[in-house]
């Protein structure tokens, strides 16, 4: 027979790995926004030294 108690551990056990299996996903989620993200930043910094470096010729002309 089968306490309340055992019941209720379980119950918990139960809840707790439906939390896990959620933050695992969410991870995984959250790593690749992240990585999307980061090549964005990237992209943009490029950019902007790529544009940094024509604009000083500007006033030389």
């Amino acid at each position: 027979m089968t306490t309340q108690w055992a019941l209720a551990h379980k119950a918990e056990q139960r809840r707790m790995a439906r939390r896990a299996w959620c933050n695992r996903t969410h991870s995984a989620v959250t790593q690749k926004v992240n990585a999307i993200e980061e090549g964005k930043v990237n992209g943009h910094t490029a950019f902007l030294k790529f544009a940094s470096g024509q604009l000083l010729f500007l006033g030389s002309i």
